[in-house]
């Protein structure tokens, strides 16, 4: 993702598995909490299977993702995120002004067990068509430009 050229990298580059002392990374008993890397020139597709794969080791334990304001993070928002099998904790996921384009996949309109209390994808050209039911209620959103953020929990489609 670039590393050699973030703005805050503190740690980052030397060769120990301290994560606890990696910039932007909160971790609690050696398990990965927070990974802040909003504004720090990250680079490449959010959507690559190596990184998809990397994010999925964080899965259990992590609980928000920051990745902000990063022009060169490209691809798509990977669907994994939206999965509560795989990210139980995630409450937070901020990937806002970037470029990332593509359809945002329906998983994110889902009820979750754990809602997100800030979800944001606006600032990037990403389009998607959700359609959830539950009980008797309908909800639908067709959004054809972008999908904008949402600071409050995914209640929307419950």
């Amino acid at each position: 993702m670039g590393g050699t050229e973030w703005i805050r990298k503190d740690n980052w580059l030397l060769l120990n598995d301290q994560s606890e002392e990696w910039q932007g990374i909160t971790t609690k008993e050696g398990n990965v909490l927070i990974l802040e890397l909003s504004q720090n020139n990250l680079c490449g597709r959010l959507d690559d299977p190596v990184l998809v794969q990397a994010f999925t080791k964080l899965g259990p334990t992590l609980e928000q993702l920051w990745m902000s304001e990063n022009a060169g993070l490209t691809g798509n928002l990977p669907s994994i995120f939206a999965d509560e099998s795989i990210f139980p904790n995630l409450t937070i996921l901020d990937v806002g002004s970037n470029n990332l384009k593509g359809s945002l996949h329906p998983s994110f309109s889902a009820k979750r067990k754990t809602p997100f209390s800030w979800f944001d994808t606006s600032g990037n050209q990403l389009t998607s068509y959700f359609r959830y039911s539950s009980d008797n209620d309908k909800h639908e959103i067709n959004v054809d430009d972008e999908v904008g953020s949402i600071n409050t929990p995914l209640d929307l489609w419950t």
